[in-house]
């Protein structure tokens, strides 16, 4: 089975089940035989989910023969350090601190304050003196067409 079968399978497992789960991001790596699913929720996903869904997929696709028999199945959330992949993700994000990539070539790290049907509002990291609190400046709405990358940011 290739690589877009193997995605819809996974979208529409996902989707029969009651709860919220969706699929972010697949990897399929033919020589090593790995299949990494990265999925996640609007509330995000503990390990014991993720070892649950894996248990569940792992029987489905033993029982109806969609990989091989030798197979690794990888099942976890993206992680903090994964770029946002959906839009649905940045919801969750709301406040958090965001390094946004833009098809133009800039860059802009600030919080996000909003997502709509256009993009994310995002109000831009002033540079501050080292060790005093960060402040933020005036939002600024980036189009959704205009994201190339995003990645949240760690702050401690």
């Amino acid at each position: 089975m290739e690589i877009n079968e193997i995605s819809t399978w996974v979208e529409q497992f996902l989707e029969q089940r009651d709860d919220d789960y969706f699929l972010v991001d697949i990897y399929w790596n033919k020589k090593s035989q790995k299949l990494e699913i990265f999925i996640d929720t609007d509330e995000g996903v503990t390990l014991g989910e993720c070892q649950q869904i894996s248990r569940q997929m792992q029987s489905e696709f033993d029982e109806q023969a969609i990989l091989s028999d030798d197979y690794v199945l990888d099942v976890s959330s993206p992680g903090i350090d994964r770029p946002l992949k959906l839009r649905r993700q940045y919801k969750k994000n709301l406040g958090r601190v965001l390094s946004v990539e833009q098809t133009d070539g800039t860059s802009e790290i600030g919080r996000l304050e909003n997502i709509n049907g256009e993009g994310i509002f995002l109000s831009p990291e002033n540079k501050g003196i080292k060790g005093r609190k960060t402040t933020y400046g005036q939002e600024k709405l980036i189009l959704w067409e205009n994201i190339k990358e995003t990645i949240v940011q760690i702050r401690f």
